[in-house]
């Protein structure tokens, strides 16, 4: 379902996951420089993320809980590929809800003028 290749860089050894999707075309996700029990470790995770999205299902504990502790450009890809959902999907911030009230009730001030600046702004017109 998927493999693990290692190529030689500059600066080291690095990992590659190679596996196909429906449309059968290949794809990778670069793991970088990495032990070969930790590659192998994300190559069963993959694979498990693969198998499912095959059978249109959550992934097993195990992985579901590897792939709540991700980050960075592993987490990219994968969302990337279609194997989890983004962070945005699943989450939103509190304090950016704390925020939208905020916004909305600064919006309707501002948008609506009051009765003061509309003196204001009528006597600047007339010259009184």
């Amino acid at each position: 379902m998927a493999f693990l290749t290692q190529r030689a860089r500059k600066t080291g050894k690095v990992w590659l996951i190679s596996f196909r999707l429906e449309d059968q075309r290949q794809r990778s996700i670069y793991i970088g420089e990495a032990a070969k029990s930790d590659a192998n470790d994300t190559l069963h995770h993959v694979e498990e993320l693969l198998r499912a999205r095959k059978l249109n299902r959550d992934p097993k504990d195990r992985t579901a809980e590897w792939v709540s502790k991700l980050v960075g450009s592993l987490r990219d890809s994968l969302v990337r590929h279609g194997l989890i959902q983004s962070e945005d999907a699943k989450t939103i911030d509190p304090e950016l809800l704390k925020l939208k009230p905020f916004l909305q009730n600064a919006s309707t001030i501002w948008s609506t003028p009051s009765p003061e600046r509309l003196t204001t702004t009528a006597r600047r017109e007339t010259g009184s």
